[in-house]
C-alpha cells in the first residue's frame, strides 16, 4: 500500500500521494483489518505531520496494550512519543521493538538527538546512505570536517530532495562559515513537516536570526511537535532564550506538554512502552 516510510536519515517519505490521501488509505485499510499493525506502524508519520502526534500516541498504546509482542507498533510509538516530547518513552519503545524484532527500522536516532546523546544518534545509522542528522550529531561532537566533507560528497551525489536538500545545504553553508548562504537554504526549502522544520530553526538560532527562528519553532510546535526539553537542553537554541516571544512561546509549549503528558498517564503509557 502506497504511504509513508523513513529514508535512512529517519525523514518522512510519502510516496506520490498526499497526506490526506494517505489518510483516506489508512482508514480503509483499518476497515478491513484493525489488528494489522504495520499499517498502525506507516500511518503514524502521516497523524503526526498533520498535527495529531497526541492521537496517534494514544491509539498505537491502545493496541500496544493487549498486543504487546507487535513490533511495529512500538516502532510507531517511537516517534509518537518523541513529537509529544515523551523522549524517555520513544526510546523504550525502540529498545522494546528491537528486542521483538533486531531489524526492526525506526527512528530513534531523532530521538537521541534530541536527547543530546549525539553518539548513539551515529550508532543508529550505517555507513551508507545516510543524509542530514549524522552530519548534524558530528557538528554536535565537534567532528566539523568530517561533517563538512560528507555533506559536499552527498549534495555532489545527490539523492536527498526538498526540505531534507535545505537543511543539508543550510549546515554545510554554516560550516563554511556562509551565512547568507545557510539562511537562504533555509528559507527556499518550504516544508510542513514539523520535525524538519526544528532543525531549521536550529539552524537560524545559531547564525542569530531570532525572530525567524522563533517563528519556525512556533509553526512546529502549533503542528504538534511539542519539543520543550529538546529546546532547552540544545545549546545552539542559547541566543533565543533572552527574547520576550520564546518566553511566551516556551510557556504556552510547557502548558501543551503538561496536558499531553496526563493523558500519556492515563493511557497506562509507563506500563505498556516499560517506563514506570
Amino acid at each position: 500500500m502506497p504511504g509513508a516510510s523513513c529514508d535512512s536519515s529517519g525523514f518522512k517519505r510519502y510516496s506520490f500521494i498526499t497526506i490526506l490521501e494517505c489518510s483516506i488509505a489508512f482508514n480503509r485499510a483499518f476497515a478491513l483489518n484493525p489488528d494489522l499493525a504495520i499499517a498502525h506502524n506507516f500511518y503514524t508519520p502521516a497523524e503526526c505531520d498533520q498535527g495529531h502526534a497526541q492521537k496517534a500516541m494514544l491509539r498505537l498504546l491502545e493496541r500496544a496494550r493487549s498486543r504487546r509482542n507487535d513490533a511495529e507498533l512500538f516502532a510507531g510509538l517511537v516517534q509518537a512519543c518523541r513529537y509529544c516530547d515523551e523522549l524517555e518513552a520513544s526510546i523504550a519503545a525502540h529498545l522494546r521493538g528491537r528486542h521483538l524484532d533486531p531489524h526492526l527500522i525506526t527512528s530513534a536516532a531523532h530521538t537521541y538527538f534530541l536527547l543530546g546523546d549525539y553518539t548513539r544518534t551515529l550508532d543508529c545509522y550505517s555507513k551508507k546512505g545516510t543524509y542530514y542528522l549524522d552530519c548534524a550529531a558530528l557538528v554536535a561532537l565537534g567532528e566539523n570536517q568530517t561533517a563538512l566533507s560528507l555533506l559536499r560528497e552527498r549534495e555532489r551525489s545527490g539523492g536527498a530532495t526538498g526540505a531534507v536538500q535545505g537543511i543539508m545545504r543550510s549546515l554545510r553553508a554554516y560550516l563554511e562559515e556562509n551565512w547568507q548562504e545557510c539562511f537562504n537554504a533555509i528559507a527556499t526549502a518550504e516544508t510542513k513537516d514539523p520535525e524538519i522544520l526544528f532543525y531549521a530553526a536550529r539552524h537560524l538560532a545559531r547564525i542569530n536570526e531570532i525572530d525567524r527562528a522563533i517563528s519556525a519553532l512556533s509553526t512546529a510546535i502549533d503542528r504538534g511537535f511539542l519539543c520543550v526539553s529538546a529546546i532547552f537542553r540544545d545549546p545552539w537554541f542559547a541566543p533565543l532564550r533572552s527574547s520576550p516571544r520564546y518566553a511566551e512561546l516556551i510557556q504556552e509549549t510547557e502548558r501543551r506538554r503538561i496536558e499531553t503528558h496526563a493523558a500519556f498517564l492515563a493511557a497506562g503509557g509507563e506500563q505498556v512502552i516499560g517506563t514506570a
